[in-house]
């Protein structure tokens, strides 16, 4: 147990850091899930038309490349198309559903001021929880089966707009290559049934090329809309992770404005697989407490830490692998916990 400032080696660690309070750390701990919430609900009210303002910038400048000319009009076209009805999904459902996306935030700053002062409520018991980016995470839904959803691992946010251009510009260059060739098959097999002297009334229409836009494009579309914000809020230095689409889990928190739909998410054995239950503890690996926490903070944290089956300490494990059993201490599970290095007190 560490009750020492943040020390420079932590980052090294490669843990990714959430931050909140120790009342909210007693709800993850004992429902053993996270809460992703809603993008409509997030701190940037333009986030929502952030990624899709920066695709449509790159089409358009990519429509000046006669290679990609005719990629990006019918992308274009297709792109405003899917906005217009909500993807496939019709009526109200459809204006719910059909662009919504649930956000889980993080930062990759273990000490972040801007942080401390914005999300763990300037408060005394405020922490962040830094958890391994590395461990799969699942989305929870009581009434689902044995299915998936489509959940990113954790990305980066993207605050700079040139930065993000460049990022659709590159992503939609791939799919365009893919639209493209396409395309080129499905004129060539036009062609071929020309060729057999088959009527202009029996001809079939191959639709390759509109598939590649069904799949690449929008799979392209939502890692970019995923990553985009607004540069006002860089100071976070935030990777999140993302559940795109989906209306299965939801469940509901009290928010400013009333009820916030969010959904919950565990440790899993795979990327985005539903589960019934948050069975695993959470991949929890250090604690660093707010600047002005007291004493009490930190035996609290202790508490709550160890009374959930997370080890403060190493744990003594039998390793029968070899010819003969050995003990030895596994500290891979250890949460380790550190004071924030900032001078701050909240007044």
């Amino acid at each position: 147990m560490n009750n020492i400032s943040v020390p420079d080696s932590i980052q090294g660690r490669g843990l990714v850091w959430h931050y909140t309070t120790l009342e909210t750390l007693q709800y993850i701990l004992e429902s053993g899930a996270l809460l992703a919430t809603e993008v409509s609900y997030q701190n940037d009210p333009r986030e929502p038309d952030t990624g899709s303002n920066a695709v449509r910038a790159a089409l358009n400048q990519l429509r000046l490349n006669s290679a990609y000319e005719a990629f990006s009009r019918e992308a274009l076209r297709w792109h405003k198309e899917w906005d217009n009805h909500f993807g496939f999904i019709g009526g109200r459902s459809g204006e719910l559903v059909g662009r919504s996306r649930f956000i889980f935030c993080a930062s990759s700053d273990p000490d972040n001021l801007y942080a401390w002062r914005t999300y763990a409520a300037g408060s005394r018991t405020g922490c962040a929880i830094g958890f391994d980016p590395t461990r799969p995470l699942g989305l929870v839904d009581e009434q689902g089966s044995a299915s998936s959803v489509e959940l990113s691992q954790w990305s980066d946010v993207i605050y700079e707009p040139d930065e993000l251009l460049q990022l659709s510009i590159g992503k939609l260059k791939t799919v365009g290559d893919a639209w493209n060739a396409e395309r080129q098959q499905d004129m060539a097999d036009v062609e071929a049934q020309e060729a057999q002297g088959i009527s202009n009334e029996m001809l079939q229409n191959p639709d390759a090329a509109f598939a590649v836009l069904l799949t690449d494009f929008a799979k392209a579309t939502a890692e970019i809309t995923a990553v985009g914000k607004h540069q006002s809020f860089r100071d976070e230095h935030e990777t999140r992770i993302t559940i795109s689409g989906t209306s299965s889990g939801i469940v509901f928190s009290p928010g400013v404005d009333g009820p916030r739909p969010r959904v919950r998410i565990a440790t899993n054995s795979r990327w985005g697989e539903v589960i019934k239950t948050a069975a695993s503890p959470l991949p929890i690996r250090a604690l660093v407490l707010a600047p002005d926490a007291r004493t009490d903070a930190l035996t609290t944290a202790q508490w709550l830490l160890h009374a959930n089956g997370y080890p403060l300490d190493p744990v003594t494990t039998i390793d029968e692998r070899g010819p003969e059993p050995y003990l030895f201490a596994d500290s891979t599970r250890t949460v380790d916990i550190y004071r924030s290095s900032h001078p701050y007190r909240n007044v």
